[in-house]
């Protein structure tokens, strides 16, 4: 799909929930929020992203969503939990430069990995790698479906973020 004036004419408002490919397989460092949207930074795609959208459709509501807490997935490098990938990257800094470039631009954040519970006691391995107890993902990354978990608890979150707006 090409992203332009065309694709977002419909819209009202765009939901945009990044970070944890960044984290997991992506070329990009932390940076500043004194980086440029050109910059191959956290900092500088966020940018990017709220330039591109509002001079397409000025009007839109942009929304970010932070990513939550993650495992190491399967087919990635970057060690997951609390730990920096080879970038220096974690999901909590992604989130904090997420949250930090939204305000600078007036753009409303969902904190989800500060509000979700999902942290090293929820979402969990035993030793022989297998999931324990885990109601929020099926995988350690990805949200899992049906009443009471992960993906519900995101979907029914941003709901009421977005509501309140």
């Amino acid at each position: 799909e090409v992203f332009d004036a065309t694709l977002l004419a419909s819209y009202d408002v765009v939901t945009i929930m990044g970070g944890t490919n960044d984290y997991g397989h992506g070329t990009a460092t932390l940076g500043a929020i004194s980086d440029t949207k050109d910059q191959n930074t956290i900092y500088g795609a966020v940018k990017f992203l709220i330039d591109k959208i509002q001079t397409l459709k000025p009007t839109i509501k942009i929304v970010f969503v932070t990513q939550p807490f993650r495992l190491q997935y399967s087919t990635e490098t970057a060690p997951g939990g609390y730990l920096p990938n080879s970038n220096g990257l974690t999901m909590q800094n992604i989130a904090q430069a997420i949250k930090e470039c939204a305000s600078l631009y007036g753009c409303p954040v969902y904190d989800f990995y500060s509000l979700s519970n999902w942290n090293e006691l929820t979402i969990k391995k035993n030793l022989a790698g297998n999931f324990n107890d885990n109601i929020y993902t099926y995988d350690g990354l990805h949200p899992r479906q049906g009443a009471g978990n992960g993906g519900e608890m995101l979907g029914q979150g941003l709901a009421r973020f977005i509501n309140q707006l």
